[in-house]
């Protein structure tokens, strides 16, 4: 006999019933539930000409003049808003500076980073759209001392130290002096300690601790610098 349901949370199968469960409650609460935060459709009020303001909306940071600097796939990849969503600035749709963006950073000294994952590169720009300093090698893919190969973050020690998670073609970490000078690397692809899947991003702590989020494996490794 076919098994049928019935409304009142019974399953019956050759004529004898059985208890459904409730179905589970969501695991993750909505963050307005939780929080009292409500999405804004009306954000933001103001958009760059043509209306786009985002196509793959691939990262977000909150700059030190308080304003939200957005880093997207669209025709306009940087786009920086008040807080209530007003149109202060916008550049990079001119072809050729960005080929796939990727993450946005400020450091302590409020100095601006972009990662482009397929320029190769790491880079630091005036808050106007001036390249201040690149490392890596446009466009060229690698793995030594000069090049990288779809690196997807950096984060930026006291010093200037960069550390960059070269994790989409590659599977390390790679450290730079404040300058983009090359100091060190480690990692390999594989699941054992100081080894990676992908790694997707990457901090540091007040400690000085580094945090890899390791994609694939599916786990934070962390390390010290």
């Amino acid at each position: 006999m076919a098994a049928m349901k019935l409304p009142i949370g019974l399953l019956v199968i050759g004529g004898i019933a059985f208890a459904q469960p409730a179905p589970p409650a969501h695991p993750y609460p909505r963050i307005d539930d939780t929080l009292g935060y409500r999405a804004d459709p009306n954000w933001p009020q103001e958009k760059p000409p043509g209306g786009e303001w985002t196509a793959a909306m691939s990262s977000v940071a909150l700059g030190p003049d308080g304003n939200v600097w957005t880093f997207n796939r669209g025709k306009i990849p940087v786009q920086v808003y008040t807080q209530d969503g007003r149109l202060v600035k916008y550049w990079g749709q001119d072809g050729g500076l960005f080929r796939n963006p990727h993450t946005v950073r400020f450091d302590s000294a409020g100095n601006l980073w972009l990662v482009d994952t397929q320029t190769q590169t790491v880079r630091r720009f005036s808050t106007d759209g001036k390249v201040l300093l690149t490392v890596g090698t446009p466009n060229e893919p690698g793995e030594d001392a000069t090049h990288m190969n779809q690196p997807n973050d950096v984060a930026i020690a006291p010093n200037g130290d960069l550390y960059v998670s070269d994790g989409y073609g590659n599977n390390r970490v790679v450290v730079f002096d404040k300058n983009g000078r090359f100091i060190r690397a480690w990692g390999k692809l594989g699941q054992g300690e100081g080894e990676f899947s992908q790694p997707h991003s990457i901090v540091l702590d007040s400690k000085g601790r580094v945090y890899v989020a390791d994609r694939n494996n599916s786990r934070i490794q962390v390390f010290d610098a």
